[in-house]
């Protein structure tokens, strides 16, 4: 806690609970203990020395290492951003063919570079320092034909400016940063945006979740075509462009407990010099997602198959349907063999499986429901619980019983089922609900 501005001359024990990596502040740390102190242990007993209690190893690190870690300073995402726009803008320029969409591209991001420059403030201290540069490419005629010098001078002088904005979000800006990636390895015809299209794929799988959201529900046939591969057989930097800018603003809406990892930006240095060609190879993206997201999306796919629809219906299956499933998943082309499927998922039962990615049809719910809700006796609160596990099954297909005494069944009452039913109505839904997720499962 103390390192530099305090003067404490009393401290006779320093304790390191924490590893320091930096040599100035371990030795400014240090620096706390050796401030002298008179008569600290009485008369005449001045402050001679003081005990180092280093419970991180930091003594040890600084030994190995005397001037401390090396850091690798990262740019701030508005700068990044900022600068793959350029970078975007440039791989346009530089192609010797361009199409009219990837000109507007190109149009609107130096366009809109060039107002960033325009609006800085140029009483601030930092903006003061390249007023030169500033005043340079405040010109719009200097963004009308950018050389590789100009792109240098900018990145080196001008893209840290700009001052950051409480207008926009984290989120928002990284999934800028992923598509601006992608539309940067597209122009320079590399084959590695496989991972890219997949962070993507599975962020417009999660947020079709979210529907019932007004923002996301507007975004929806775009999110869905997102899923598809038609869309990404004909991808151009215009197409990306008009994705992240629509669906920007919704991945706040994600759950982050849940969320994967889906942005990123490179920590390698990309040679893009001498790039005048580019060849785009069109490749199917059921070939470039991630076991999970492949096999999930072929039984949305096959919905309506006999079997899964079954499923999705609440209406009992036998062994040999069940088997018949097994046999039209277990292929190379979808979920490769069972012991692989185990691997993924577990000893999860097939049928609960197929559900949880489903879920149940509500009106196959209601009619599950039906006599327990036209009881006559119920209350408000009892219908509404009786409400979110018809929710909660719609979406995930089974419910584990232990659930009704957690979030968000516990909204209503911190009891969750005990303290909205009594004994007799308890065991009539259990027993509803025990039918319903036997119903995915073959004895």
């Amino acid at each position: 806690m103390m390192d530099t501005g305090v003067d404490a001359p009393r401290v006779v024990n320093l304790v390191f609970f924490k590893m320091v990596k930096s040599s100035s502040k371990f030795w400014q740390m240090i620096g706390r203990g050796t401030r002298l102190c008179p008569d600290i242990f009485g008369p005449g007993e001045h402050k001679k020395e003081f005990i180092i209690f280093d419970y991180c190893q930091n003594f040890e690190f600084f030994e190995e290492f005397p001037d401390g870690a090396k850091t690798k300073n990262t740019k701030p995402l508005l700068q990044q951003i900022f600068e793959a726009k350029l970078k975007v803008a440039q791989l346009i320029s530089d192609l010797s063919e361009k199409t009219d969409a990837e000109l507007t591209v190109r149009d609107s991001y130096l366009g809109e570079l060039h107002g960033i420059i325009c609006s800085l403030d140029e009483t601030r201290f930092v903006v003061r320092k390249e007023l030169r540069y500033v005043k340079e490419y405040a010109n719009k005629e200097k963004w009308l034909n950018l050389s590789k010098s100009d792109a240098q001078e900018i990145n080196t002088h001008l893209s840290h400016l700009q001052p950051s904005s409480s207008d926009d979000d984290e989120l928002a800006r990284r999934f800028d940063m992923l598509v601006l990636i992608y539309q940067i390895l597209l122009l320079s015809g590399s084959n590695d945006t496989g991972k890219y299209m997949g962070k993507i794929f599975r962020t417009a799988t999660a947020l079709q979740k979210k529907d019932n959201i007004p923002q996301v529900s507007y975004h929806l046939p775009l999110i869905k075509e997102v899923q598809k591969d038609q869309y990404w057989e004909s991808i151009n930097v215009q197409k990306l462009d008009q994705l992240r800018v629509a669906l920007r603003d919704l991945i706040k809406y994600l759950d982050t407990q849940t969320q994967e990892p889906v942005y990123t930006h490179f920590e390698d240095e990309l040679d893009y010099e001498g790039i005048t060609v580019r060849e785009h190879v069109s490749n199917t993206y059921e070939s470039l997602q991630p076991y999970k997201d492949m096999v999930e999306t072929y039984i949305r796919k096959n919905k309506d198959h006999l079997v899964i629809h079954k499923l999705r219906n609440n209406i009992a299956i036998t062994k040999q349907e069940l088997n018949a499933v097994e046999t039209m998943l277990f292929t190379d082309s979808v979920a490769g063999t069972k012991e692989q499927f185990i691997e993924q998922y577990g000893e999860k039962p097939l049928g609960a499986f197929i559900r949880s990615v489903t879920g149940l049809e509500q009106s196959a719910l209601h009619e599950a429901f039906a006599s327990f809700l036209q009881t006559g006796d119920l209350r408000a609160d009892q219908i509404t619980f009786v409400n979110t596990i018809i929710s909660y099954l719609s979406k995930n297909g089974t419910i584990d019983k232990t659930m009704l005494f957690e979030p968000p069944f516990t909204d209503l009452n911190d009891q969750g089922l005990s303290g909205v039913f009594d004994g007799s109505k308890i065991v009539d839904l259990v027993r509803t609900i025990d039918l319903i997720n036997d119903n995915a499962i073959v004895a």
